[in-house]
């Protein structure tokens, strides 16, 4: 390919404009299941807005004003989402405590690895990359040494299963020897190939490293379960227990059983429970025995009886952090002891309460959970219900 300086700054346009369309329809293959991903269509659409309003500016156009775009930052931040495995978030904000307990706020450009990798990735090229550490960059540039370190800061308070996720660095343009050195003698690892400091342009010749950007990163297995109270009623139910196959008076009982035929519940709690510690904090034990004492039917509560004889009570013990956050519609007192008890444990919290994880999480707290959809207790409610044909649900 020419270099860009020998095309016309049209020409130059036109190739941005057709690769900000490419990455569009690459972002649309993506998995929608992403976080952030309509956040990095919309700022990929924001550049060819931008593109596509140099055609009819009336400025003479220059190769200056077709590089200030982030183009080529978002294409890196694309290839880095097909390359990694396991990719839950692109642009995912994180806030955390840095020196005196200030809060902070940083953005993760992809999280990898199901939550167990942080990448930064950068678009620079070696050269400004290293001039920058060195403290020679332009006014305003950010040391990547620094950025990396603020991510890695901050991964240390937000743990997955309770273990700091790998802070990377993928560098689509290279980096220098010396540069990835200092990175990796933190902690940190570089992807990217390697390039010789400036000055050292003489050892350009030799054959440098391209890392290949997949580190062993892993969940890290827990082997403590936290029971919360819907997770105790779910395998408890009678709906889980055979008991799906009816309609009844209330419209969010059928809806349930139809979701239990089509998707058992109780399978994936038996299969996640096995050889596991199962702990309950107090409160979530006090509160499951009033429902079944006031709703419960006969064979629901022998269940439940069983059920509580495998579990260890603990007292309710929540971490700080849970009793740190704001209360709020779907921030319950009683949901931040049950979850903050199974935090202090380093316990993965089974349930779902699906509103408190994500108004947690918008208030920068992530807890360790296994998330089942949820079943009501229906024993009591079969005898004014009607039976169904299990086959209408199977075609």
């Amino acid at each position: 390919m020419a270099d860009e300086q020998d095309e016309s700054p049209e020409k130059f346009l036109s190739q941005r404009i057709e690769k900000a369309n490419e990455l569009l329809k690459i972002c649309d293959t993506l998995d929608k299941a992403i976080e952030g991903l309509p956040k990095l269509r919309r700022k990929i659409l924001a550049e060819l807005k931008f593109l596509t309003s140099l055609t009819s500016s009336e400025l003479t156009l220059k190769h200056s004003h077709i590089k200030s775009t982030n183009l080529l930052f978002l294409e890196a931040v694309l290839l880095t989402v097909e390359d990694e495995s396991d990719v839950t978030a692109v642009f995912k904000p994180f806030c955390f405590l840095g020196p005196n307990s200030t809060k902070l706020n940083c953005t993760v450009d992809i999280v990898a690895s199901s939550g167990c990798c942080w990448i930064k990735v950068t678009a620079r090229n070696a050269s400004a990359l290293h001039r920058t550490w060195q403290g020679q960059g332009d006014f305003g540039d950010k040391d990547i040494v620094y950025q990396a370190e603020e991510l890695q800061e901050a991964s240390k308070q937000h743990l997955v299963n309770y273990s700091t996720p790998l802070v990377m660095l993928s560098c689509l343009n290279g980096i220098t020897e010396s540069l990835a050195k200092a990175l990796e003698n933190t902690g940190i690892y570089v992807k990217g190939k390697r390039l010789p400091d400036p000055g050292n342009e003489a050892l350009a010749h030799v054959d440098h490293t391209i890392t290949d950007g997949r580190p062993c990163v892993h969940v890290q297995e827990c082997n403590c379960v936290n029971l919360d109270v819907t997770a105790m009623i779910a395998y408890v139910s009678a709906l889980t227990n055979g008991g799906c196959g009816f309609v009844f008076k209330e419209a969010i009982l059928t809806e349930q059983a139809k979701q239990e035929r089509q998707n058992p519940v109780l399978p994936k709690l038996k299969i996640f429970f096995k050889g596991k510690e199962l702990f309950a904090c107090q409160s979530a034990v006090r509160d499951f025995n009033a429902i079944l004492k006031t709703v419960g039917g006969e064979k629901e509560q022998e269940r439940a009886r069983a059920l509580l004889e495998k579990v260890t009570i603990v007292e309710d013990n929540p971490s700080i952090r849970s009793t740190s956050m704001q209360t709020s519609a779907s921030i319950k007192e009683r949901s931040k002891i049950i979850f903050g008890t199974g935090d202090s444990l380093k316990a993965i919290t089974t349930t779902a309460n699906v509103a408190f994880t994500r108004a947690a999480a918008s208030q920068g707290v992530e807890f360790s959970v296994f998330i089942h959809e949820s079943r009501a207790l229906t024993e009591l409610k079969e005898s004014q219900a009607s039976l169904v044909y299990l086959e209408q649900d199977v075609t």
